[in-house]
């Protein structure tokens, strides 16, 4: 998939729709996605975000949130970053 579609804007934010585009490991071709998300209204909530790095990097372009399989990751960047953290959530 390219990085941007034929009206120069990401595919995940055309046309003010969230859709499926190349994940968080494709690194700086995506940075500008969630702006433009941004600017559309949308939120941006990339999932399946397990390596610290990729957490790391999706929080500094601005992403709304982040679904991990390892939440203890991402408040772990969270809270290296000072930022408010979510209650935590006991697991039974």
């Amino acid at each position: 998939m390219d990085a941007e579609c034929r009206h120069g804007i990401h595919p995940i934010v055309h046309r003010r729709r969230c859709a499926c585009g190349p994940g968080a490991r494709h690194g700086r071709r995506l940075r500008r996605g969630p702006q433009q998300a941004h600017e559309l209204g949308l939120k941006v909530i990339p999932w399946t975000i397990n390596a610290p790095a990729d957490i790391e990097r999706l929080i500094g372009w601005g992403v709304d949130e982040i679904i991990s399989d390892y939440p203890d990751r991402v408040r772990t960047v969270m809270q290296a970053r000072a930022m408010q953290l979510p209650p935590p959530v006991a697991i039974r």
